[in-house]
């Protein structure tokens, strides 16, 4: 492949990601899919109250499709999708449970710490 053609995917890829990134803020927003944020907390936490959850699908979903479109099945590049994928669950995760519990408590910074740690260990 040569540097050109893969200068035009990555492109490709990122002007399809930003169009999709900003068709799905637009329906998170829609859908009132917002983390909750403690009404007690600092003044610069209250301005994440209009920040849509699950922003990490859209670059998840991109990735993806890039995967798949550009034909990247090499050893090296699944490795890396795995791990990226790993990483997008956790985060996926936590998000899901913070709009599950109605509350901004999902899972916590040493429980997000340890799983990371441990699966890129498993990774390395």
């Amino acid at each position: 492949m040569s540097l050109l053609s893969l200068s035009i995917k990555c492109g490709v890829l990122f002007f399809v990601g930003c169009i999709f990134q900003v068709i799905s803020i637009r329906y998170l927003k829609r859908g009132a899919i917002f983390q909750h944020v403690y009404e007690l907390s600092p003044e610069k936490h209250q301005l994440k109250v209009a920040t849509p959850s699950f922003g990490g699908v859209g670059i998840f979903l991109t990735v993806s499709l890039g995967l798949v479109l550009f034909q990247l099945f090499s050893t090296p590049v699944l490795w890396a999708y795995s791990v990226f994928s790993l990483f997008f669950v956790i985060g996926f995760l936590d998000d899901f449970m913070s709009l599950v519990k109605d509350k901004n408590t999902g899972f916590s910074a040493r429980f997000k710490f340890i799983f990371q740690t441990v699966g890129a260990c498993f990774f390395v």
